[in-house]
C-alpha cells in the first residue's frame, strides 16, 4: 500500500506533471492550429490563382472572339464589293472556304469558328460562336444592335468507356 500513502511532497509533484502536461498538450494543440492555418490559406491562394487564371484565360478569348468578329465584318465589306455575301449556311462553319481563310488569315485564330445566323441587310453575323480548347465564346446581336457575348469554359465532368 505504499503507492497509497499521500504525503506532504506528492500533491506538489503532481501538481507539476499535471502543469507539464497541460504544457506540452497546449503547445501540441497551438501547433495543430499553425498547421490549420497554413493550409487553409494555401487551399484560399490555389482558389484565388485558380479563379484568376480563368478570368484572364476568358478575357484573352473574348478579346480573340471580338477580333474574328472584326475580321469576319471585314470580310464581309470585301465580299459586299463583289455583291455577295460570305456566308455560307451549308458548310460547318457558316463562312465560304475563302472567306474563313482570310478569317483565319486576319486574326491568327487557332479555333473553331461556326457563324449561326447572318443579317442580310446590315451583311454582318447576327451569331456566332468561337471555341478554342476548353474556352467557347457566343456572339449573339441584340435587337437593340448591341452585341452580347458570354465566355464559358467547358469542363469534362464524368468521362466513361
Amino acid at each position: 500500500m505504499d503507492t497509497m500513502r499521500i504525503t506532504e511532497e506528492m500533491p506538489q509533484e503532481y501538481a507539476e506533471l499535471r502543469k507539464k502536461r497541460e504544457e506540452r498538450s497546449a503547445q501540441i494543440r497551438k501547433n495543430i492550429n499553425y498547421i490549420l492555418i497554413f493550409c487553409m490559406a494555401a487551399l484560399l491562394l490555389l482558389w484565388c490563382y485558380t479563379y484568376m487564371s480563368y478570368r484572364v484565360e476568358a478575357r484573352s478569348m473574348l478579346r480573340q472572339a471580338k477580333n474574328v468578329e472584326l475580321a469576319i465584318r471585314l470580310t464581309a465589306v470585301k465580299y459586299y464589293g463583289y455583291g455577295s455575301t460570305p456566308y455560307d449556311s451549308s458548310t460547318e462553319s457558316g463562312l465560304k472556304r475563302d472567306a474563313e481563310t482570310e478569317v483565319v488569315k486576319h486574326t491568327d485564330a487557332e479555333g473553331q469558328i461556326r457563324v449561326l445566323g447572318w443579317d442580310e441587310e446590315a451583311n454582318a453575323p447576327v451569331s456566332f460562336i468561337y471555341q478554342e480548347e476548353k474556352m467557347i465564346v457566343f456572339y449573339t446581336l441584340g435587337e437593340d444592335g448591341e452585341p452580347d457575348w458570354q465566355v464559358y469554359r467547358l469542363q469534362d465532368i464524368l468521362s466513361a468507356k
